[in-house]
């Protein structure tokens, strides 16, 4: 028989405890998602599914229908949901008040100026009254150009609107962003941060991050307050891309068949990835907004 070395000996005794520890996170967000499961088929709603049932990772072949390496991809999709929001989605997603559908939404909006860099501004929504800017990112960090593209907007735009800006990003990127634009940044921690402008050829931003899109879009589902069968499959399926492409949850069928023994590398090195616990609290949230209806 070999001899088999104590160091050896030492990180297979590390690895087995590291494994029960990852499966163990594991444990709990499928019990969560199963628990959200249960009350997907419970609601009155017309998906009796939770959008984590559907396998739309990358290594499924139904990986979904958007192409997930281009953020342009993205910016259509959410583009799309904005422009067809009767008002319940658009005021929840951004904290105002839109009583009609946008006038106009456009997506690669771009604006040459003689004085400044020219810009492209990924979404921009114009309501009645009011112009929405949404700068889209999911694994660009060039995120310095956001406020004078704000600002290029307004100077450039035909109408008097009042506007709204925002910066959408992985809330995994919360570091890189502080990096950027360290104390313009208020509260750095807080739900929604505000990038303050600096200089007369910049506007103020607001961070928003996928988790909110995806939390929005499920609270519009279960609360039925968009009537239009379309927008609603179109939030159903991008709820679901969403939640497994950018935010890294395990879909419940690939969690059901994880179990301590056939926890292997290529699993492990995927769960690295993530963050159990902001994973859990997640879920744990979405459970509570239901069970308090």
């Amino acid at each position: 028989m070999a001899h088999i070395s104590p160091q050896w000996i030492a990180v297979d005794d590390w690895w087995d405890e590291y494994v029960r520890d990852q499966e163990r996170g594991v444990i709990e967000i499928r019990e969560l998602v199963k628990a959200l499961n249960r009350r997907w088929e419970q609601s009155n709603v017309s998906f009796d599914a939770d959008p984590l049932v559907a396998d739309w990772t990358e290594s499924n072949p139904q990986a979904g229908p958007l192409r997930t390496n281009q953020e342009e991809n993205w910016s259509q999709w959410l583009a799309h949901l904005i422009r067809d929001s009767s008002g319940g989605y658009t005021t929840d997603m951004f904290n105002l008040q839109f009583n009609t559908v946008p006038t106009r939404v456009r997506c690669e909006r771009a604006y040459h100026d003689e004085d400044l860099h020219d810009r492209r501004v990924d979404i921009l929504a114009e309501f009645e009254s009011r112009g929405v800017t949404i700068e889209v990112k999911i694994g660009d960090e060039h995120y310095q150009k956001t406020p004078q593209t704000a600002y290029l907007t307004e100077k450039h735009h035909q109408r008097n609107l009042d506007w709204a800006h925002y910066l959408l990003l992985p809330h995994s990127k919360q570091d890189v962003i502080q990096q950027v634009f360290g104390d313009q940044m208020s509260d750095p921690e807080s739900h929604r941060p505000t990038i303050t402008a600096t200089g007369s050829n910049a506007c103020d931003i607001t961070v928003i991050y996928w988790e909110d899109v995806a939390q929005t879009l499920r609270r519009t589902l279960l609360s039925d307050t968009e009537q239009s069968a379309h927008w609603n499959a179109s939030a159903y399926l991008f709820t679901t891309l969403i939640e497994e492409q950018i935010l890294r949850f395990y879909a419940l069928p690939s969690l059901d068949e994880y179990r301590y023994e056939s926890l292997g590398i290529s699993e492990i090195e995927r769960i690295q990835t993530i963050d159990s616990d902001e994973q859990v609290e997640y879920l744990e949230h979405l459970l509570a907004e239901i069970t308090h209806e």
